[in-house]
């Protein structure tokens, strides 16, 4: 995230989260990528939590036909990594589970 610089660029993906949702609306694809990027963010934070409120959001949405559609592969490799680094094994396992066939690069590894 951000250079390896999540502290500086927590308060300017907020920025972004804040200013996307307040144009676009909930729904759009720009609000979602803004929201898996916090949560990356946050992850690196160690701040769990609301790092995980707002990757499961995003993966809600990513769910849905529309404009976030097509983000899904991305939103769950985000939380494998979430719940590896949280130490929540078999939370990752079951994201793990879902990722497409056609996208393991974006798996974390297993160490």
């Amino acid at each position: 995230i951000a250079g390896g610089r999540p502290r500086e660029a927590e308060p300017l993906l907020r920025e972004a989260l804040e200013s996307s949702f307040a144009a676009f609306g909930a729904g759009d694809r720009r609000v979602v990528i803004s929201k898996i990027q916090l949560g990356a963010c946050l992850t690196a934070l160690a701040r769990y939590p609301e790092a995980e409120a707002l990757l499961l959001a995003a993966h809600e949405a990513s769910r849905r036909p529309g404009a976030a559609a097509g983000l899904g592969g991305e939103v769950t490799a985000r939380l494998v990594a979430l719940y590896e680094r949280w130490g929540r094994k078999a939370d990752a396992a079951r994201y793990r589970a879902l990722l497409p066939a056609a996208e393991p690069a974006l798996a974390p590894s297993r160490k």
